[in-house]
């Protein structure tokens, strides 16, 4: 059976912090122009994404989500 959640797409230019949200049930990332990095959980181990890289991750983080991406465009796809 598949659940419905309202999701949402933005798009951001620089660096972001999504603080932690026990209710995201979704989360995906694309990288329009330029690259950079995303972390999860204040771990501060970098995940690199360059242009037209996406992650989604197989199960949806709920702890902070930091992206570092000065001057570059990412579209973040979150619920």
């Amino acid at each position: 059976m598949l659940l419905a959640k309202n999701t949402v797409s933005t798009e951001y230019v620089g660096d972001r912090v999504f603080e932690p949200n026990q209710n995201r049930s979704y989360f995906f990332i694309v990288f329009t122009s330029g690259g950079g990095s995303i972390s999860f959980g204040g771990g501060g181990g970098q995940i690199p994404l360059a242009q037209g890289e996406h992650y989604n991750p197989p199960v949806c983080p709920t702890g902070e989500i930091n992206i570092l991406a000065t001057g570059s465009v990412y579209v973040i796809h979150m619920g």
